[in-house]
C-alpha cells in the first residue's frame, strides 16, 4: 500500500485522474445537469481543434451555444488580457456574443509585486492586475480573480480558503 501510495504521489498525471474521478463521482451524486456544465479543454480537444490559442471564435460559439441552452451564466477560467495579433475578427466576435448574452464572467489575476524606488531601501508592495482586454471587460458581467495564495493559505494546494475580495486601488481614484 505505501509503495502504490508513492507512485501516485510521484506522478502529477495519477493525482489529477484521482481528483478528476472524484469530482465527476461528487458531479454524478450530487450535481444537477441542468444547471452546471464544466467544458475543459483538454489534450485532445488542443490536438483536435489546432495548437493554443484557440481563436476566440471558438469561446464565442461556446457562449452562443449556451446562450440558446438557456444557461444562467457562463463563467471562463481563462484569462484574456491581450487582443489577438493574429484574429481580430475571433476577438471582436467574442465581445460581441459576451455583449449579446450578458452574463459571461470573466477571470482577472491579480499579484503582488515589490516596486523598488531605489535600490537601498526595502522595496514598497504593490498589486498587478492583469484583467481581460477593455472592449472584452467592458461585456462581460463581472470580473472574478482566478488566482489562489497556495503557499499560504493552502501550503497542501487543496483550497480550503481564500479572500472573498481583494482591495485594488487605481492612483487618483
Amino acid at each position: 500500500l505505501i509503495e502504490e501510495l508513492k507512485s501516485i504521489l510521484a506522478s502529477q498525471e495519477k493525482i489529477l485522474n484521482i481528483i478528476k474521478k472524484e469530482i465527476l463521482e461528487l458531479k454524478k451524486e450530487f450535481g444537477d445537469n441542468r444547471r452546471t456544465e464544466i467544458i475543459d479543454i483538454s489534450d485532445e480537444c488542443i490536438a483536435t481543434l489546432g495548437k493554443w490559442r484557440l481563436s476566440r471564435s471558438l469561446h464565442a460559439k461556446v457562449v452562443n451555444i449556451m446562450q440558446k441552452a438557456q444557461a444562467s451564466l457562463v463563467i471562463f477560467d481563462l484569462l484574456f488580457t491581450e487582443k489577438s495579433d493574429t484574429d481580430s475578427s475571433g476577438d471582436e466576435e467574442f465581445v460581441n456574443s459576451c455583449k449579446s448574452f450578458s452574463r459571461v464572467l470573466l477571470q482577472m489575476l491579480i499579484s503582488q509585486i515589490n516596486l523598488f524606488n531605489n535600490f537601498t531601501a526595502n522595496p514598497l508592495k504593490g498589486v498587478e492586475v492583469l484583467k481581460p482586454f477593455d472592449s472584452l471587460s467592458s461585456a462581460a458581467i463581472g470580473l472574478g480573480f482566478i488566482n489562489f495564495d497556495y503557499r499560504n493559505l493552502n501550503p497542501d494546494g487543496i483550497v480550503r480558503r481564500l479572500p472573498l475580495g481583494i482591495a485594488v486601488y487605481k492612483k487618483n481614484q
